[in-house]
């Protein structure tokens, strides 16, 4: 956003809202954005958390994979 389209947004939304309205809207709308960037921050790191599981879970399993793997073919080379 540049700034003269800022500008343009300021001016409209002080005829829109007048002096006297303007500073308290502006903060309830700080205080509104600031809830919903501590929300998504929240959703991330949850998430985040839960792909970490998932591939701490996923590369388990396949380690378990890799070693009924490996001792088949102990026990096959055993076998013989």
């Amino acid at each position: 956003m540049s700034l003269a389209e800022l500008f343009i947004i300021l001016l409209v939304a002080l005829i829109v809202l007048g002096p006297e309205q303007l500073p308290t809207v502006a903060y309830k709308l700080g205080q509104w954005l600031q809830s919903l960037r501590r929300l998504t921050d929240d959703t991330r790191r949850e998430l985040d958390q839960h792909l970490q599981l998932e591939q701490l879970h996923q590369n388990e399993l396949k380690a378990r994979q890799a070693d009924r793997v490996y001792d088949a073919s102990r026990q096959d080379n055993n076998d013989n």
